[in-house]
């Protein structure tokens, strides 16, 4: 079967009298004597006004547009600001809800990436697949822990942990019912022990709120502690397998490289990341996109030489300029600050102490590392107590 021929690149306009297929980019980029071409300018035709004709096997000649459409697309159109309706439809299609057929495609969008482009990304996938322990549950608790676990910590100190962890707390209610304290012991290890006090009170909300289920809609899961837009999206595309597109670390690097060729601000990264997502793959596609990113599409010398889209790469094809489009674009994390010395290493001393048992507040600078200065564990102390990791008793310091 021939697949309709993608139009609206440049140089390649609808004849006149044809109707647009289905799955064209609903702002249609026309130069010369195309729709909306006037003495060799280029201009964007907005496809309110194109006539939209699904495309099916078998069938025979497109049908022929409605009267007058042709002719109206050549008028230089009033410019409009889109009404309410319109502006809520279009959030409900980037939050993977109800809404119109075609997905807008940003005009950022690199052209390069394209249907070939995804099924190779799709092939790489499935034969470089990672075997890792979340990636064979569907189970929205358990998608819900190892994001939270996997932000900002080591793939094998996670797969080291995850699978203990689910042991002890198998669903939000089980997490809910153990003290916050039980839940950071399980958490040693990990670091960032703040988000095992997130991950408890998030437990709670849900026993509270959505019957001791994580919640499948976008707005319900920002709602939940520790829980931000990456997460949320993530629990919607890896357990319950919504067509939205990810930005961490590895996925940006893909989407500014390959997506865009430049730097992204966070609006634009998530614009193209959602654009790229082929209909009904969202799971293969973003373990897809998470294994190139930390396989080949490093930080650092990405090996495009056995990149599976370097021939739809749109940096790449750039011929890989200077900067490289990741310094600076949105989901990337930088460098971490030093460890050695920082406050977090007394935190972490501070906890992985209390998980043992209470420690004197006299002996919290020493614990700290940092003996003869009290002042600077009274401060990271009173941290700890504000982020719900620590109590004061008297005078003895306990996890919640």
């Amino acid at each position: 079967m021939e697949l309709p021929r993608r139009i609206g690149a440049v140089g390649d306009p609808p004849q006149p009298g044809h109707p647009v297929e289905q799955g064209t980019d609903p702002g249609l980029r026309l130069g010369g004597g195309g729709l909306g071409g006037a003495r060799g300018r280029r201009r964007w035709v907005h496809a309110a006004a194109v006539h939209v004709v699904p495309a099916r096997a078998g069938d025979g000649p497109a049908p022929p547009a409605r009267p007058g459409v042709v002719d109206q697309l050549h008028r230089r159109p009033r410019r409009r600001r889109p009404g309410a309706a319109a502006r809520r439809r279009a959030r409900a299609r980037l939050r993977g809800g109800a809404g119109g057929a075609l997905r807008a495609a940003p005009p950022h969008r690199s052209l390069l990436v394209h249907e070939a482009g995804v099924a190779a990304l799709l092939t790489w996938g499935e034969r470089h697949r990672r075997d890792l322990p979340w990636r064979r549950s569907r189970d929205p608790w358990a998608v819900l822990v190892s994001e939270l676990m996997l932000q900002q910590t080591q793939v094998p100190r996670v797969v080291a942990r995850y699978e203990g962890f689910l042991a002890r707390f198998p669903t939000p209610t089980g997490c809910a019912a153990a003290a916050a304290g039980d839940v950071v012991r399980a958490w040693a290890g990990l670091g960032y022990n703040r988000r095992a006090v997130n991950l408890h009170r998030a437990a709670c909300a849900m026993v509270e709120q959505h019957e001791g289920r994580v919640p499948d809609e976008l707005d319900a899961l920002l709602t939940l502690p520790g829980v931000g837009p990456y997460t949320a999206r993530a629990v919607l595309v890896f357990a319950f397998e919504r067509d939205l597109g990810l930005v961490d670390t590895n996925a940006g690097r893909f989407v500014a490289r390959a997506g865009a060729g430049r730097r992204l601000d966070a609006r634009e990264a998530q614009a193209v990341a959602d654009s790229l997502v082929p209909s009904g793959r969202a799971w293969e596609w973003g373990q897809a996109v998470f294994d190139l990113g930390a396989l080949v599409c490093t930080r650092r010398d990405p090996a495009c030489g056995r990149c599976p889209v370097a021939d739809h790469c749109a940096w790449q094809s750039a011929g890989r300029p200077d900067p490289d489009p990741v310094t600076g674009s949105a989901g990337i994390a930088g460098p971490q600050s030093t460890f050695a010395g920082s406050d977090r290493q007394g935190r972490g001393r501070l906890v992985d102490a209390l998980r043992r048992g209470p420690v004197a507040s006299a002996r919290a600078a020493d614990v700290a590392g940092w003996p003869g200065d009290p002042g600077r564990a009274q401060r990271v102390v009173e941290q700890l107590v504000a982020d719900g990791l620590a109590r004061v008793e008297g005078d003895e310091l306990s996890l919640p």
